[in-house]
């Protein structure tokens, strides 16, 4: 879904692979590699960047029912407008291959922390 979505994108952005490219600062071939035969799943950085300058959420782009799951576990708040500083993605790479039960423990610690921060 997400080569089809990239693809669609694309078209209809009127630009060329190229000027994307040049736009996110993500290499040409490594989107040629998304949209192409290969279909090789981007870094959710890289993503971000492409989405960004195509004007879409990545949760458009990886837009089935497994994709917006992906997603919602990511941003619970407002999961159709994902719009996550590049400082977090380091963050979010690593939590993607936890269990449910050290998400818990580490969602529990950033609440602490951030109602620490609130507070002071």
């Amino acid at each position: 879904m997400l080569r089809d979505n990239l693809k669609d994108a694309i078209k209809k952005s009127g630009m060329i692979v190229q000027e994307i490219a040049d736009k996110s600062g993500v290499k040409k071939r490594t989107i040629d590699d998304w949209v192409g035969v290969r279909g090789t799943e981007p870094k959710v950085n890289d993503l971000y960047k492409v989405c960004k300058v195509l004007g879409i959420t990545i949760e458009w782009a990886v837009a089935d029912e497994a994709g917006t799951e992906y997603v919602q576990k990511i941003v619970r708040n407002d999961p159709k407008s994902v719009q996550v500083p590049d400082r977090i993605f380091p963050i979010v790479e690593n939590l993607l291959v936890l269990d449910d039960r050290d998400l818990t423990g580490i969602l529990a610690n950033v609440q602490a922390l951030a109602k620490d921060k609130k507070t002071n």
